[in-house]
């Protein structure tokens, strides 16, 4: 990046405001953490983001609105394009570029005393997910490899949010969802265990969106979006404690050595 200097008593240029999204994830905290750390403002920018939704569908929704400009989404965005929204993938924010199945920021959780010990055993049982999003996706991935049925089991539609209050009060039997709501039910909610955490069932990715018509009128903008998200990256790579921190301003419910088992 080139910098100059402005004369003295010149203004400096005024920063250009974009609205984000994020999806409740640990794999999101990019925008966040280039918020904190000042990465978006050193490349001319001033972003503001929303709260968090509780999934892609929600985020697309608001995207749609006029709500927000700029997104971060996997699997929802497929269906969005399907059917006619028009969507532009300005970047890749998570995944594997050297292994098919980059799935291990997901995890199916289940309850003490749910009879399940092994993927063979969610026959019969209550499953929550979310319709629709990379969890829905990773439960039938999941499914396809035992050899069962989505009729051999009840998916009960359930925000990630809201997944390890349902496995505590026994509304469900497990939950197959991404971090942090993994990692928070292994804390909160006594005896749950991991059944299995990635497993290669499904290629996790996901993209930073924009509408075509804001893309198109703004290139500039959105490649210092993604050269400050860049810097987020190294950043989290660096300094897992100093994100974990961060992450517990921006998913609710989540402590700092939680999160840290998540970044």
């Amino acid at each position: 990046m080139v910098t100059t200097l402005a004369p003295a008593g010149a203004a400096a240029p005024a920063l250009v405001k974009v609205r984000a999204g994020i999806v409740a994830a640990i794999d999101q905290l990019g925008v966040p953490v280039a918020l904190d750390q000042g990465f978006f403002e050193k490349w001319g920018l001033d972003v503001t983001i929303a709260t968090p939704y509780p999934t892609g569908v929600d985020q697309l929704n608001a995207l749609q609105a006029g709500e927000i400009e700029m997104g971060q989404v996997g699997v929802p965005m497929i269906g969005a394009v399907l059917r006619g929204m028009d969507l532009v993938i300005v970047g890749n924010y998570s995944g594997s570029a050297v292994k098919l199945g980059g799935d291990d920021t997901m995890a199916l959780v289940a309850r003490q005393g749910s009879g399940i010990r092994a993927i063979r055993d969610l026959k019969g049982k209550r499953v929550a997910v979310s319709f629709g999003t990379i969890s829905h996706l990773y439960i039938l991935g999941i499914l396809e490899k035992a050899g069962l049925s989505v009729t051999d089991l009840t998916l009960v539609n359930t925000p990630p949010g809201e997944m390890p209050v349902a496995l505590r009060g026994g509304a469900v039997d497990a939950f197959a969802t991404w971090d942090p709501w993994p990692v928070i039910a292994l804390a909160d909610v006594a005896g749950s265990f991991e059944v299995v955490r990635g497993g290669g069932f499904i290629g996790f990715m996901g993209f930073n969106v924009a509408l075509r018509p804001w893309a198109e009128r703004n290139q500039e903008t959105m490649e210092k979006f993604l050269a400050a998200r860049a810097e987020a990256d190294k950043f989290m790579r660096a300094e897992p404690v100093k994100t974990a921190v961060i992450s517990t301003r921006w998913l609710t419910g989540l402590r700092p050595e939680v999160a840290l088992r998540g970044v």
